[in-house]
Order: C-alpha cells, then structure tokens, then sequence
C-alpha cells in the first residue's frame, strides 16, 4: 500500500526567493514576507497517509512512499505514540536539506535585515551577519547583529549583543530580557532587564537597565534609568548645551509603566478642558460633549490611581545604594538623580563617585575604591 507524505510545512520553501504578501484588503506587505518557517518541540512536521494506487498516481513522486520510512534529519523523531507522524524534537525553523527534513535550532541569516528577507521573527537564536536596516524588526531569543542597526527594533528575549553599534535616529529600539551589549549607540532607546555594556560611546540616548550600566569611553547626552550603578570610563557629559541625565535607584520596568501613564494623563488633559470650554457655550453644546467629556474623565481617574498604586511599589523597590562612577571627566550639564535627591553638575570633576548620604546625592573620590 502507498503513502502520501502530507506537509505540516511548506516543502518548497526557499528564503532566498521571497516575494511580498497579500493582506486581505488587497495591499502588499513588503515587511512580513515569512523569511522563516518556526516550529516548536512536539509539533508535527508531517504524517504519512495511506491512499490506493490510483491516488498514487496523481500525486508528485517524491511524496509519495511504499514504505512509511521519514526522511528524517536533525532534531526530528517519530512521534511515540503514533508511527506515521513525525515531530520537532526542538525549537527552531523546518527545512529540507540532502532530501531530509531537518529543524535548526539557529537561524544563521547571511545577509542584511530588508527589503529582501522582510521582518524576521523567530523562536530561537539568530546571528544575523549584515546589518538590520531602518524599518525593519528583528525578534528572536538570543540575538547578535555582526554589524549595525539603523532605526530599526531588535528584541531578545535573553541577550542581545550588536558589534558595529546602532544608530537609531529617535526611532530605534534595542530591548532584552537580559543583557545588551553594543559597540556605539546614538540617538536610540535601549531596555536591558539585566546589564548593559557599550564599548565605545553612548551618544544621545535613552537607555532603561535594571542592574547595571557600563559605557567605557564617553556618555553624552539623553537620559539613563537604571536601578543599580552606572559606570562612564572616560566622560560623562558634553557641557552645558547638552543636558545629560542619570535617574537611578529606581526598578526601571515600574519607571517606564509610570512614565506611559503620565503622558496619556497629560494627552487627556487638554481635551477635557477644550470640552469644559465648549460645553459652556451653551445648553445644546452640553448635552451633546457631556458624555464625551464623563468618558475622558473616568479614564483619567483610573489612571491617574495606577500612577499612585506603581509610584508605592517604586519606592518599595528603591535602591539606596545606586551609584554613579566616572574614573574620568565629568561635564557641567549632567543632573544625577537617586530617588527623590537631585544634584546638578555645574563644575568640570574628575575621578569621582556619586552616592547617595543622607538624603542627599554628594560627591566621592577616587571613583574606585581601593
């Protein structure tokens, strides 16, 4: 009796011939062209199906088999219970490769991110060997880019490492479950659940990380909240005309949930008073905007007690033992902030520490304890 090899995957695939799809009102998506087929452990690649010889006949002869024997590859198996079905035995991306079915636990992806590969989501590793370019998202569990991110996201789940850097242009996002690590950042938003590490300059940016914060040459502008200590090897600061500010002490994650809800609070603010304004031109302008006006100010209401109930938890989690250290220079124009005490640099230091002492943020030296 025959089998005819049924495909819980596209056989045929080939990600080096990718071509936009389809959305259902009939525009063309050029940034999600499937670069990947993702498959997780247990998920069932393909089953054989017993069919007549008549049915045989009709069929490609490559699917079809005189004996259900699985051209099985890397990180399949038979299923245990059920010998005409094959599975992933890991996460990763199915293809076929020798005329085997295989499943690769990381996408190796030998080019840059985009117009030619789209988005790229996937539920292992990547290393991607160019570039991301701007507009483009890259999202997967450990995440190296060998060169540069141009205004583009990427997303780890645990670590991202970016050796040529990234230049974000205000749109760019670097995020990780983990650690981050980069040769240079500029003008980008980078969220680190752990550490980050810059090997050369951090220029413009803001930067969220939960423990710690390590730029070896210079940072220069933007902002930086981080729970635990910064660490700025060669200078921190440009001068007056370029404000830089450090906020540390605080859990970040909580920081960024407060900071959200205060610019929507502030978006609805303005609304509500143009509506109090326009209601008042007369009985008919009421009755119409009340109930639009009722609705504004329900929302603001609840957010404005989220921003109380997470402001609480921030000062439970606060870190009093934050600190900033600069072995280096420090410019006029840097605000260092530990929890609710502020210090404003207005003077050129050297080597020095930042910590806070009885309630207030003072100035240590050298920056490295002996």
């Amino acid at each position: 009796m025959p089998y005819f090899l049924k495909h819980h995957f596209d056989p045929y695939f080939d990600h080096l011939n990718l071509k936009p799809r389809q959305r259902e009102d009939g525009s063309v998506d050029h940034q999600n062209m499937g670069y990947v087929q993702n498959v997780i452990q247990g998920q069932v690649l393909a089953e054989f199906i017993p069919i007549t010889e008549e049915a045989a006949q009709a069929l490609p002869a490559e699917l079809v088999f005189q004996v259900p024997r699985f051209p099985m590859g890397r990180n399949c198996e038979v299923h245990p219970q059920n010998s005409l079905q094959l599975l992933a035995s890991a996460n990763g991306y199915v293809f076929y490769e020798g005329g085997l079915i295989h499943v690769k636990r990381v996408l190796n992806v030998r080019q840059d991110v985009g117009v030619r590969t789209g988005n790229i989501q996937f539920v292992g590793d990547i290393i991607v060997h160019g570039s991301v370019r701007a507009g483009f998202e890259v999202v997967g569990k450990d995440v190296r880019v060998k060169e540069g991110v141009e205004a583009a996201v990427v997303q780890a789940g645990g670590n991202l490492q970016v050796d040529g850097g990234v230049r974000g242009a205000g749109v760019g996002l670097l995020r990780a479950g983990k650690n981050i690590r980069v040769g240079f950042c500029e003008n980008a938003t980078l969220w680190a659940g752990d550490s980050l590490l810059v090997d050369k300059v951090c220029l413009h940016s803001s930067v969220f990380c939960q423990r710690k914060v390590a730029v070896r040459d210079r940072l220069v502008g933007g902002r930086v909240c981080c729970q635990g200590v910064v660490f700025v090897g060669a200078q921190l600061g440009g001068g007056l005309g370029t404000p830089t500010e450090l906020v540390l002490g605080f859990d970040t994650e909580l920081m960024g949930e407060v900071e959200h809800l205060e610019r929507e609070l502030s978006r609805l603010g303005p609304l509500a008073r143009q509506l109090h304004r326009d209601m008042a031109k007369g009985p008919a302008y009421a009755t119409e905007l009340g109930p639009r006006l009722a609705t504004i100010e329900r929302k603001q209401r609840a957010l404005q007690n989220k921003v109380v109930a997470l402001r609480e938890r921030l000062h439970e989690r606060f870190f009093s033992r934050a600190s900033v250290v600069v072995p280096g220079e420090v410019r006029p124009g840097v605000t260092i902030a530990i929890g609710p005490a502020r210090l404003n640099i207005n003077d050129f230091l050297r080597n020095v520490r930042f910590v806070l002492e009885d309630g207030e943020v003072v100035v240590r030296s050298p920056a490295l304890a002996k």
